[in-house]
């Protein structure tokens, strides 16, 4: 199973206060035992390169990984748990790795280490049952008739889920928007303390739902009762100043003239306990809320209490065949049907949502959602909109999701559309559906429709040193990025502390990014979002990106590969042109920096000879500059003849290869 869920995990599973904290961090261990999870990603990073015994760099390594699976960072995650299956960290690295392959959907990937695991006995099990989750997944028919149109109702750089509809046509949710209440910030992500919200059905002009319920605590996942006149939310607190929080439940009335009453905690919860994500069920007279397992032994479970007469019963669970040895969370209500979300059912990764409904008094097996809905990263709080459907429509509703890859959790409106068109036929008569047109036989080139979020993942990192011990690249902090496509259109922004940018892209354009920081050159990147593999209508494609910076080194030899003369000529020749235009953009990003522009022969031929003629080929390198516009005054010309050799020999015994490397062309900064 996997460490994290989503920002409603962060939520939810408060144990320590998230404000401030009188103890001293002094290592990445306790900062991840605080939650301070930024923090300890950031030393965490510096005790593992500094460190030298490999037992010790492969602890780091791990508990890297379990930090940015909390960050919300399953790529990076992986990069760490394999890290630490490399430095024989042990099974638990490689356990991770699968269960960290499977959250991003890379199956084949988490196929093959399930297959490895399934060898050792105490993991047989475990394994198998992962296995077979996989093959079918792989296996699955796509469906017929109809399929799922998603849009994301709220994105951006804060988290928002938890949707709940409110008076027909609007959404109440949870965010950690930069506006919510107070000043703090929350240690585990550096963002808001969260706060409910309320908007159109559409996603525009969100506004604080009430200052009733908004304080500068954690909200979040709320719901009414059929009337809208009652609310259920969750409030993370403590009762003492830097004392522990923990997540209850609390209910407000509202009066006849539209205030709210001042939410109190529902009597049935005990002290030191987690609870939260009502669910309001059989006419009102029933809550069903997530809260840990009897005897904290399988995560959290599904429990319900009764309302008579206005006072709610004492707790009990749902039964075995809804709740799991994993975790199970966020029930919603659709008339008879119960949705929830849960990571120990198959499902395609992380936390997937399923539903239920009674037979005969009892809760049938629970059904996974079918993709899109559901995605190998973590989706829950599904809900339907029961408002009247129309055109294609079969169903619609809103749930929640991080799939992005940004760190983030967002809200997304499905629409269950038919593959043909339905017609409303007048009240008291028949809906038919319109037959199939006669398609033209014409050969037409079809314009790729992006019905799928596309989003680019980077980061910047130092450049490795050539020829020494290949180690993790070192993250560039706030390095500047320029992003431009081919419209022209363009915007700034910088990288995390830890190098990570991540931003949404237009479809079927190109674009290119430009990193800076201090003491490094500046470089240009190009991509496309031309040619994706394509998923499914709304789902997602992640383009990986990462920016390596090399430093700024004075007087240090730069050979430029490919730039090859003619014998006895110094002409630029066409295929060392490609070469020197890089170094043209590389000076044109970099307009602060001057270079010296050597060239060098090998040792046969007379001394001066050798000299002038590689004086002349580096002056026509300056000169096709100079041509490309780059200013004179930054550029100069040095040959070095035969003084100056890459590879030392008798000159009679030099083999061509080292005569080659001889013959170069380089920079050096001035």
């Amino acid at each position: 199973m996997r460490l994290y869920t989503s920002l409603f995990f962060i939520l939810f599973l408060v144990a320590f206060n998230s404000c401030s904290s009188s103890y001293k961090i002094k290592t990445g261990q306790s900062a991840f035992d605080l939650k301070q999870y930024v923090l300890a990603s950031e030393m965490l990073e510096d005790e593992f390169e500094s460190a030298e015994d490999q037992k010790i760099k492969a602890d780091k390594a791990y508990l890297l990984g379990q930090t940015y699976e909390f960050l919300l960072q399953p790529k990076v995650a992986i990069g760490w748990y394999e890290e630490a299956n490399k430095l024989g960290y042990g099974i638990r690295a490689k356990i991770a790795t699968a269960y960290g392959y499977k959250g991003i959907g890379e199956y084949q990937k988490s196929l093959a280490l399930f297959n490895e695991l399934a060898k050792i006995n105490t993991l047989q099990q475990e394994s198998v049952k992962e296995i077979r989750n996989i093959e079918g997944i792989l296996s699955q028919a796509k469906p017929s008739g109809y399929f799922y149109k998603l849009n994301k109702v709220f994105g951006g750089g804060s988290s928002s889920y938890a949707p709940c509809l409110y008076e027909g046509d609007f959404l109440v949710f949870t965010s950690d928007r930069e506006d919510a209440t107070g000043t703090q910030t929350y240690n585990w992500t550096e963002r808001k303390f969260s706060d409910l919200y309320v908007t159109p059905k559409g996603g525009n002009n969100a506004s604080s739902f009430d200052p009733m319920f908004n304080t500068e605590y954690n909200e979040g996942a709320v719901c009414f009762n059929k009337t809208y006149t009652e609310i259920f939310f969750t409030r993370c607190m403590s009762d003492e100043p830097n004392g522990d929080q923990y997540c209850r439940i609390y209910n407000s009335r509202k009066s006849e003239i539209g205030q709210w009453s001042v939410p109190e905690a529902l009597p049935f919860q005990k002290d030191g306990f987690n609870y939260g994500q009502p669910a309001l069920v059989e006419n009102d007279s029933v809550l069903i809320y997530s809260a840990k397992s009897e005897g904290d032994q399988n995560g959290y479970d599904l429990w319900y209490t009764d309302r008579f007469e206005g006072a709610w019963s004492e707790s009990f669970p749902m039964p075995e065949v809804i709740n799991t040895q994993g975790d199970e969370y966020f029930p919603t209500a659709d008339g008879d049907t119960l949705y929830f979300s849960s990571d120990f059912l198959p499902g395609l990764g992380g936390l997937d949502i399923f539903k239920t409904y009674l037979k005969d008094g009892k809760w049938v097996r629970p059904e996974r959602l079918p993709a899109p809905i559901n995605s190998p990263a973590d989706d829950y709080s599904y809900i339907v909109d029961n408002s009247p459907l129309q055109g294609r429509q079969l169903l619609r509703g809103f749930f929640a999701s991080n799939r992005g890859n940004m760190g983030i959790d967002e809200v997304y409106l499905f629409e269950k559309l038919s593959v043909e068109e339905i017609i409303t036929a007048p009240k008291d008569s028949t809906i038919v559906v319109a037959p199939p047109v006669k398609k033209d036989t014409t050969t037409v080139v079809k314009e790729e429709v992006y019905d799928y979020d596309i989003y680019v993942a980077g980061k910047v990192i130092e450049q490795p040193e050539k020829n020494k011990p290949a180690t993790r690249p070192k993250a560039i902090a706030r390095a500047d990025l320029g992003q431009k496509d081919l419209n022209g259109e363009s915007i700034s922004y910088k990288s995390d502390k830890n190098g990570f940018f991540i931003k949404q892209l237009k479809g079927g354009t190109s674009y290119e990014f430009i990193a800076r920081a201090d003491s490094f050159l500046s470089k240009s990147v190009i991509i496309s979002t031309k040619g994706l593999k394509r998923p499914e209508p709304g789902g997602v494609v992640t383009i990986n990106l990462e920016i390596p910076l090399e430093r700024i080194t004075r007087d240090k030899e730069y050979v430029l590969e490919n730039i090859y003369y003619d014998t006895d000529k110094f002409f630029i020749r066409n295929d060392a042109k490609p070469t020197l235009e890089s170094l043209a953009r590389m000076l044109q990003l970099n307009p602060e920096i001057n270079i010296e522009l050597g060239s060098h022969t090998d040792c046969r031929a007379d001394d001066d000879y050798n000299l002038e003629l590689s004086q002349n080929r580096a002056q026509s390198a300056v000169d096709y500059l100079v041509s490309l516009g780059v200013n004179q005054s930054r550029l100069l010309a040095k040959g070095y003849g035969e003084t100056q050799f890459a590879v030392n020999c008798q000159c009679e015994n030099c083999t061509e290869a080292q005569n080659q490397q001889n013959r170069r062309t380089s920079f050096r900064i001035r």
